[in-house]
């Protein structure tokens, strides 16, 4: 029997933020530490900050290990840290009353087109 994972603001946003392909995908934890040349596994971002997240490593449950940064094109602003999944997921904006999900997932771009840890802080 497959169980799922209902993740939070899942039915607003109409797709998870971290499907098991995407897990799978992540390495676990400090796997990556001193690789420049291992590639994040996913993008988030906000579509109303321009707030731009390429996640690297997942400890499986809650903790990503990212490279972040407040706008699209501002990368040399950016640094890497550890990011709560579950903050991310549950992140909201309010309009008017009704609340929509702050974070989403880049879901059309390859992960043989995200950057490498190198090319982020070249």
């Amino acid at each position: 029997m497959k169980t799922t994972t209902r993740e939070p603001n899942q039915g607003t946003r109409r797709h998870k933020l971290l499907p098991a392909d995407v897990r799978k995908a992540l390495p676990a934890l400090y796997a990556t530490d001193g690789d420049g040349s291992a590639r994040a596994a996913v993008k988030f971002f906000s579509p109303y900050s321009g707030l731009t997240i390429f996640a690297f490593e997942f400890d499986g449950d809650d903790t990503l290990y990212t490279w972040t940064t407040r706008g699209a094109s501002d990368f040399e602003q950016g640094e890497f840290g550890y990011t709560s999944f579950a903050e991310l997921a549950g992140a909201a904006k309010v309009f008017g009353g009704c609340a929509v999900p702050a974070i989403e997932r880049e879901c059309y771009t390859s992960a043989d087109e995200l950057p490498t840890k190198d090319e982020l802080t070249a």
